[in-house]
């Protein structure tokens, strides 16, 4: 809890298009840090599902003129469900622990 407010949403933002694309959209220092493992499907999937919820929150958010549906917002929920426990089941896979890390320092890291 405590390292709960040290996260921004831009750097997160930032980090999740990076791991979406795997290994080529990576900075070197992470590339090396994953030393050889890919970045599996399920993380990108997770940073793809990340990408698109923070789009759509700040829709929700800012634009008038979209209507949130019932079941449209059912979907999401699911996929978050999924993704928590594809976290719970992976959680020392050396990918998701270097994207979780990395998701900190994003800024430092990535103009390197």
């Amino acid at each position: 809890m405590v390292l709960a407010r040290t996260y921004t949403h831009t750097e997160m933002q930032r980090a999740s298009r990076a791991f979406a694309q795997g290994q080529n959209g990576l900075p070197r220092d992470l590339r090396l840090a994953l030393a050889g493992t890919e970045v599996s499907t399920s993380l990108r999937e997770l940073a793809q599902l990340f990408q698109r919820l923070q789009d759509d929150r700040h829709e929700a958010d800012y634009d008038l003129s979209v209507r949130w549906r019932r079941g449209d917002v059912l979907v999401q929920i699911t996929a978050v469900g999924s993704c928590l426990e594809y976290l719970r089941r992976e959680r020392s896979a050396r990918d998701l622990r270097t994207c979780l890390t990395s998701i900190l320092v994003w800024n430092r890291i990535s103009n390197r």
